[in-house]
């Protein structure tokens, strides 16, 4: 699982829990807006795919010297 998909599922648990256990409190509209903000944000990020693998191109070489026994 990638790392985007952790902070979505992160997201999904925290708004879950809000739902849940925090409703009475005061802050929870913002909470609830910042986390679905967040959500939005990342699932945006996930829609967008990955960027296209890199590839280096390395040469090989010899490497030559004396070791010491």
């Amino acid at each position: 699982m990638n790392e985007l998909e952790i902070r979505k599922k992160l997201c999904l648990g925290i708004i879950d829990y809000l739902y849940k256990n925090c409703q009475d409190d005061p802050r929870f509209p913002d909470a609830l807006a910042e986390y679905q903000r967040q959500l939005a944000s990342i699932q945006a990020k996930i829609d967008a795919g990955k960027p296209p693998t890199i590839i280096v191109g390395l040469k090989t070489a010899k490497l030559f010297g004396e070791v010491k026994k």
